[in-house]
């Protein structure tokens, strides 16, 4: 049996109280691109998409766009009744012909009795992610392991819903009652609860909440106890069609004549439109980011929070332009309107207040001041007190904007072009009346604000004419001083500090009263909009308000006086501020509750009710392009090099508010730093160089916090001619062929040198005869010269001997005369002959020494012929044979490393004597073998890439005095 549960009527009352206010359910319908009006149901899979389906089939949605799919695509039916994802996050669609499994974009299976299934018409799906179920009107089906298997206990039932539950297990509901399958091996089913017609499960903790057609049951998964809620327990209907529970552990109940929700303590109804069919619920669900959506009969709505809530004619603010608001002491809240006077909020009810004395229609300001309220509005100026309007005697009775007391108790009254400042009693008689006025340039300035500063001065805003200061009892124009371009001042507010905030029309102003420095907070800085006119201080002057023609605006004040950082938080219609354009009136509770007037009503917002959003958005690749042509790609595909334009476009889903997600992109490989943010959600690179590339792109949801990025990697492959091996083919080939010309032209110098070289060779050679047989004929005259000297002076004897070692040096010459190089025993034995001649030819007038170092092998070494001889010839016709004493000539041969040393010394007269000699003699003669051993020297160095050389030293005693001459001849040997 079903415990019925009673509620006081304290439920009737906060039924009632729902009635008194608008919340922010956001409408999709067809005009927003849905193909249906009626929602059947609605899903939201792991992707991020929120997925809907109704009589014209099924759409998908990202907060931004719907993608619609109909049987011109694959779907079995276009009634389409349920939908949820299984393994690998593959889309399962119950519709009325069958069973579609959305495989890709473009790719639907379809699965009918054929295959398995009890039934073609499909109600209900959900899925453990090994197995689906399916909910058919003729039973519950188990698609696993790509087989059908029908439960035999539930065949002929409806399975209206599936629930999934880890601490139950699967939980069926039909049209006789909810049962348990918990053994998926054996596939047996228990009864949870017999002879229900469920239509919907919801599961908050240990409770299991069942919506069937005869009320709301509450199943203690603990006591296993029920409870049953019907109309007389605060219900509005007992038929429940979907059931949704939250975050924050409340109960949505849907019916299809409205909406409710169970907070555990009372049911309170929630009007998500004014039409009936916005109120008739068929479905609902709760995406991740905790938005709660509801299908109805008039489209698809979200539902946020209750952090924002509107006020307008249907609440009772018969007048929805709204400017000053303010509560007094008896905490009842104060509404100025425009044409409609002053509202008092009291009890969740608006009263508008009648027939009071000098109030016009429209309130331009309020102020409360201890147990009255001041009123300034378009027919002067009044005041409430101890439940009474009364006038303001001695104010004219003509149009007032703002009204400021200061800590002197003097009041301040904005009127048309100036300022008057007063005193007002406890009769309320105004006295010590002055006037001050502000500009007569411009016929029509309004004083719409009105401070006094910690300095005691008093600043006025002002329409039409600026802002302004007190000084020496006159009002001078602030505007050039402070640098704030633009005469429309609406509003001014003080911090406790002396900080002024001025709201104009081109953004708010930040002044220091006592410095006149300023700062401009404006659409640059993050502002929603320029045009501002109200300004509201809250939370310890930490946080300042800002209402613009674009919604609310709440700036930092705390992070930007301690750090200079700007951080400013738009709320737009989006967010639940529906009011969107705000006028001059604002106001903040002792609790934290901000109030913005606005030209569309009153806008509450509690921001303990703010559900802020701290999910990431999940962002999906959605298309690729080559050369502007979609395409599929997948990832670390190669491309062809001419396939180097490529366009990646992404979704990131937001659905709290899609409006503001921003992108950044970067190609790794290509970019160096991350994009700048955008909004745009495509990204394209032209004319590609081949190489590796990453392109990662992330995303942020509408409270600025950024995903991790995903990613898609791909090649351009390089060109044939680019790549390594075509290059080192290419490289191969022209190194080939540069050696290969390089040797050609290497071997044809060559043989053009050696030619030329052989040619030069032969050519020194025959120099080198030439000048060999110089050097025989000079020799052998100077010998035959001897002979007959010996001959005349009547010398046969010496005359033989000569001519005896003349032919045996004559035969030595000749036989080395064909030779370019002799051994050293052969040229030493060659030049020991040549001395005796020349000894026996001067008769004795000088010795000889031949000394050769023991390091040196005379019959392996082997000079130039005749190499030594001109040298020694020389030193003995110049050096010895002028001077008068015997004299001696001494050749010493040795090596120095590899260089053979010979050194031809004589003690003779000396270079220098011998060339005065020469000068004084009438006889000319000129010595050719010098000539002739310099000549063979160059020849034979030229041949053989020699170094052979000659120095020649003159020797002196201790006086400098010459004593002889040193021939050195430096010869290499190998």
């Amino acid at each position: 049996m079903l415990k019925r549960f009673s509620i006081s009527l304290f439920f009737v009352v906060c039924l009632l109280k729902g009635y008194s206010q608008s919340y922010n359910f956001k409408q999709y319908s067809v005009e927003n691109g849905l193909p249906f009006i009626q929602i059947f149901s609605v899903f939201q899979d792991d992707r991020g998409y929120l997925w809907t389906s109704g009589y014209g089939g099924l759409s998908r949605f990202d907060g931004k766009e719907f993608i619609n799919y109909s049987p011109k695509n694959g779907l079995a039916n276009h009634f389409v009744n349920a939908v949820t994802s299984g393994n690998n996050g593959t889309l399962w669609i119950g519709t009325k012909s069958g069973l579609n499994e959305l495989v890709s974009e473009k790719k639907l299976n379809t699965y009918t009795k054929k295959n398995g299934l009890p039934s073609d018409v499909i109600l209900s799906l959900a899925s453990d992610k090994k197995n689906l179920f399916i909910g058919t009107d003729n039973g519950l089906s188990i698609f696993s392991n790509s087989k059908f298997e029908t439960l035999p206990e539930l065949k002929g039932l409806a399975v209206k819903t599936i629930l999934n539950s880890s601490n139950l297990g699967i939980v069926v509901g039909t049209n006789n009652g909810v049962y348990l399958l918990q053994n998926l091996n054996q596939k047996n089913t228990s009864t949870l609860i017999p002879k229900l017609n469920v239509n919907c499960f919801a599961i908050s903790g240990t409770t299991l909440w069942i919506g069937c057609t005869s009320g709301l049951i509450k199943y203690d998964l603990v006591t296993k106890k029920q409870v049953l809620f019907g109309v007389p327990n605060g219900l509005i209907d007992e038929d429940i069609t979907s059931l949704t529970s939250d975050f924050k552990g409340n109960l949505w109940i849907g019916t299809k004549t409205g909406l409710m929700k169970f907070n555990g303590k009372q049911f309170l109804y929630y009007k998500i439109n004014s039409d009936a069919n916005s109120n008739s619920i068929l479905c609902s669900t709760i995406d991740y980011e905790e938005n709660i959506w509801f299908g109805t009969h008039a489209g698809l709505f979200k539902f946020r929070d209750e952090g924002f809530i509107s006020f307008g004619a249907s609440d009772g603010l018969t007048n929805t332009m709204v400017y000053p608001i303010t509560r007094d002491n008896n905490n009842v809240l104060w509404i100025g309107t425009e044409s409609s006077g002053i509202f008092k909020y009291e009890n969740s009810i608006f009263e508008q207040q009648k027939n009071i004395p000098r109030i016009g229609d429209t309130i331009n300001s309020l102020l409360k001041d201890g147990d009255r309220l001041f009123i300034s509005s378009s027919r002067g100026i009044a005041v409430r007190s101890n439940k009474i309007f009364q006038t303001i005697k001695n104010i004219p009775n003509k149009p007032t904007y703002k009204i400021l007391k200061d800590r002197n108790n003097n009041y301040w009254i904005g009127v048309l072009n100036g300022v008057i400042k007063c005193k007002i009693d406890n009769t309320n008689n105004a006295s010590d009346i002055q006037y001050y006025s502000l500009t007569k340039d411009v016929p029509d300035c309004q004083p719409w604000g009105l401070i006094e500063d910690n300095l005691g001065q008093i600043w006025v805003g002002a329409y039409l004419g600026g802002i302004f200061k007190l000084e020496q009892n006159e009002f001078i124009k602030m505007n050039e001083k402070l640098g704030i371009k633009d005469d429309d001042v609406f509003s001014l507010v003080k911090t406790r500090t002396g900080t002024i905030y001025a709201g104009a029309l081109d953004g708010v102003y930040q002044i220091n009263p006592a410095t006149l420095q300023t700062f401009h907070f404006n659409e640059e800085k993050g502002l929603s909009s320029n045009l501002v006119y109200t300004l509201l201080l809250s939370n310890n002057d930490n946080i300042l308000w800002v209402g613009t023609n674009q919604g609310a605006n709440k700036i930092n004040l705390f992070e930007f006086n301690q750090t200079g950082s700007i951080s400013i938080t738009h709320y737009g219609e989006a967010d639940g501020f529906k009011g969107v354009e705000c006028n001059t009136g604002s106001w903040a509770d002792e609790d934290g509750i901000i109030w913005f007037s606005t030209v569309s009503g009153l806008v509450r917002y509690n921001p303990e009710q703010y559900t802020l959003n701290d999910k990431e958005a999940k962002l999906n690749f959605t298309g690729l392009k080559l050369f502007y042509s979609d395409t599929t790609l997948s990832n670390n595909v190669s491309l062809s090099h001419d396939y180097n334009n490529i366009s990646f476009q992404y979704s990131g889903i937001c659905l709290t508010n899609p409006e503001k997600v921003k992108y950044i992109h970067k190609l790794e490989g290509f970019d160096k730093y991350w994009s700048p943010e955008t909004e745009e959600n495509e990204t394209r690179y032209s004319n590609l160089p081949p190489g590796s590339y990453t392109f990662k792109v992330r995303c942020c949801n509408n409270e600025n916090i950024w995903n991790q990025p995903i990613e898609f990697a791909f090649t351009i492959e390089k060109p044939i001619y680019q790549r390594w091996w075509f290059i080192l083919a290419c490289i191969g080939f022209f190194v080939s062929t540069i050696i290969l010309i390089f040797r050609l032209r290497l071997n044809q110098v060559k043989r053009k040198q050696q030619i030329e070289t052989e040619q030069q060779i032969e050519i020194s050679k025959n120099q080198l005869k030439a000048l060999r047989s110089q050097m025989n004929p000079h020799f052998m005259f100077n010998s035959l010269n001897s002979i007959q000297n010996f001959i005349l002076t009547n010398k046969d004897d010496r005359a033989v001997m000569y001519l005896n070692k003349f032919a045996k040096l004559m035969r030595m010459i000749l036989n080395n005369s064909e030779k370019s190089h002799i051994t050293l025993n052969e040229e030493l034995e060659a030049m020991r002959l040549y001395i005796e001649l020349e000894q026996m030819r001067f008769q004795n007038q000088f010795q000889f020494k031949i000394n050769v170092s023991e390091d040196i092998d005379p019959d392996y070494e082997q000079i130039p012929t005749m190499l030594i001889q001109p040298y020694v010839e020389n030193a003995i016709l110049h050096g010895l044979n002028p001077k008068k004493e015997a004299g001696l000539l001494q050749i010493d041969i040795r090596l120095a490393g590899s260089v053979m040393i010979c050194s031809i010394i004589d003690n003779g007269i000396g270079r220098e004597k011998s060339a005065e000699m020469k000068r004084n003699s009438a006889k000319e003669h000129k010595s050719m073998g010098m000539d002739i051993t310099k000549q063979r020297l160059q020849i034979l160095n030229t041949m053989n890439q020699s170094n052979l050389s000659v120095r020649i030293n003159d020797l002196k005693d201790e006086k400098g005095l010459p004593i002889g001459t040193k021939v050195d001849i430096f010869i290499p040997i190998t």
